[in-house]
């Protein structure tokens, strides 16, 4: 709103601006906390224990986001493991949203979450 005020102020549309006093704080960065590949160890557990399968089923699509970096979106819509899995060692694949290609070795843990994937497609959206 201040920068509205601002541009009519300029433009000759207001003569001032309420906002130019206004103490509006000092913004100060929050603390970000980070998923450690500990925290993916305690997820993958989880999966393997008595939980409803649709839970484990987006478990399992969340360490495969953690493991390969991609968005929600790629992983859950436009991903196919038929035709990005190649040689069953590598993931190639083109990003929806920057149309970049990524070519990901297939490392230990993804196996793991790759191995289910293949055989469980998931279908949700993101709201």
């Amino acid at each position: 709103m201040n920068t509205m005020f601002n541009d009519a102020k300029e433009a000759g549309y207001v003569k001032e601006n309420p906002f130019e006093t206004y103490n509006r704080g000092v913004y100060k960065q929050g603390k970000r906390d980070y998923l450690e590949i500990s925290d993916c160890d305690r997820i993958h557990k989880l999966l393997l224990t008595d939980i409803p399968e649709r839970l484990r089923l987006v478990g399992i699509y969340y360490l495969f986001m953690c493991y390969t970096g991609f968005r929600f979106q790629d992983a859950t819509k436009f991903f196919n493991y038929d035709s990005h899995v190649i040689d069953n060692e590598r993931i190639v694949f083109e990003t929806q949203k920057s149309d970049t290609e990524v070519n990901i070795k297939i490392h230990k843990r993804l196996r793991t979450v790759l191995d289910y994937i293949k055989n469980h497609s998931l279908s949700i959206s993101n709201k």
